[in-house]
């Protein structure tokens, strides 16, 4: 292969960042093939629209996965003689699994706050803004046809909007959930060790995928004319996707090898589990509180609703 000497340079990094993503993001996809599967065998009772939804992301992250190998595959084999001619990113549908990703945990954050319109509005318009501005970057890109050009570099810059954007919504979704969480605690010892146990996990889910966005977006804006953020736009979508996929998963733990069928389905974390029966059994008769049972309500409906076979 014959590539001019001003090339080279530009098409090893391509290159690398491309297999060093690619390596990274194949492997995330396992997981999230394992954790679909986890989720569809433990929680057949979650209600159709929420495993619809999961089926949704689950699609469009395989698609997504697809056409990053099929790049890869141009790349190295179809372009090889002549990779100036025709360097062009992938489709990918990063942008919109962020956004059903974000509006996801606003409806979470609805029902956690009965009915905060003005903290869950945000963040569903920020998840839009995302979209948008996404949609219009992947047209500039396609119409360029080139990443070795200034004005593909340029829209880089740009874009980096739409990471600003994401994790802002990714900070108010946290911040959201860690104050309503804090805001529900009661004087009951286990309710209020669940509540901590699940603002820590809200905090690593912010903070991975809000870090995953602001390395992108410090790539892409810092360095336009190099391709460093390559690796990070590979992860961003599976980042969302397993966040989420953990988040419905961790209700229930695998017990001695099989999984439990009790219902409603309770939510685990490490050695403790909750759910409306075992909290009753379990709590003496004068510690329950109108309190307590406000806050095992939103416990029961803070990442999936109800749990009956309900649109």
């Amino acid at each position: 292969m014959d590539v001019p000497t001003n090339l080279l340079g530009p098409l090893q990094e391509i290159f690398a960042c491309g297999i060093i993503g690619y390596a990274f993001a194949t492997t995330i996809y396992g997981i999230t093939v394992l954790q679909t599967y986890m989720y569809y065998r433990r929680y057949p009772h979650d209600r159709r629209s929420l495993k619809a939804f999961v089926g949704i992301l689950w699609i469009l992250d395989t698609l997504t996965t697809v056409l990053m190998s099929h790049a890869l595959y141009a790349f190295f084999v179809l372009n090889l003689g002549h990779l100036e001619d025709d360097v062009n990113l992938p489709w990918s549908f990063t942008d919109l699994i962020t956004a059903m990703v974000q509006c996801y945990f606003a409806e979470r954050l609805w029902r956690l706050s009965q009915g905060n319109k003005f903290l869950s509005g945000a963040i569903v318009i920020l998840a839009l803004i995302t979209l948008a501005l996404g949609i219009e970057g992947t047209v500039k890109v396609f119409s360029n046809h080139d990443l070795l050009s200034d004005t593909f570099q340029r829209s880089l810059v740009l874009g980096g909007a739409v990471q600003a954007a994401a994790v802002l919504g990714d900070v108010l979704i946290t911040g959201g959930l860690c104050y309503y969480f804090v805001a529900n605690k009661t004087g009951t010892r286990r309710i209020n060790a669940l509540l901590d146990k699940l603002m820590a996990y809200a905090i690593e889910r912010g903070i991975l995928t809000a870090t995953v966005q602001t390395l992108y977006l410090i790539m892409s804006v810092a360095y336009p004319k190099k391709f460093y953020f390559v690796p990070f736009a590979m992860l961003v979508a599976k980042t969302y996707v397993n966040t989420l996929l953990a988040s419905l998963n961790v209700r229930r733990p695998l017990d001695n090898g099989t999984w439990r069928e009790e219902e409603p389905s309770p939510i685990q974390f490490s050695s403790q589990t909750w759910s409306p029966d075992v909290a009753q059994s379990s709590a003496k008769p004068d510690t329950s509180t109108p309190s307590d049972s406000a806050t095992q309500v939103a416990l029961q409906t803070i990442w999936v609703g109800t749990t009956a076979d309900q649109v």
